[in-house]
């Protein structure tokens, strides 16, 4: 498998660290972080512009403190439709993003670790 550059959209800090230990283990890079909506957002901007590349989004389901629901993840996934962008958003998140035509796996990523990495790769 060719090595991917991964943008993480999570709020949670652990997780990111996580995300970018899992990733650099198995040679892939993030090429950019976002930790909240806004900042999200503005990265897909930078996609669209061609200031970024990457392969692949990892997405958590919301962006914001507090939040039980995932409109965070749905106005990403909404933003990256509109501009036509077509990589990949894979849902890392205790929430089911399957209802936005997000991939998400059928665990909790966020107490399945071990996993993350094969869908990852699965969506490459």
């Amino acid at each position: 498998m060719e090595k991917a550059k991964i943008v993480v959209m999570e709020d949670n800090e652990d997780q990111r660290l996580f995300l970018r230990n899992i990733l650099k283990k198995n040679g892939h890079s993030v090429v950019a972080e976002a930790v909240n909506r806004a900042a999200a957002l503005a990265l897909l901007d930078e996609i669209n512009q061609g200031e970024l590349e990457c392969d692949a989004i990892i997405l958590d389901g919301n962006l914001t403190k507090g939040a039980v629901d995932c409109r965070d993840a749905q106005d990403v996934n909404d933003k990256r439709k509109e501009l036509g962008i077509r990589i990949p958003l894979i849902g890392f998140s205790h929430l089911s993003l399957s209802e936005l035509g997000i991939v998400t796996p059928d665990f909790d990523t966020k107490k399945d670790r071990e996993k993350v990495i094969s869908i990852i790769k699965n969506q490459l």
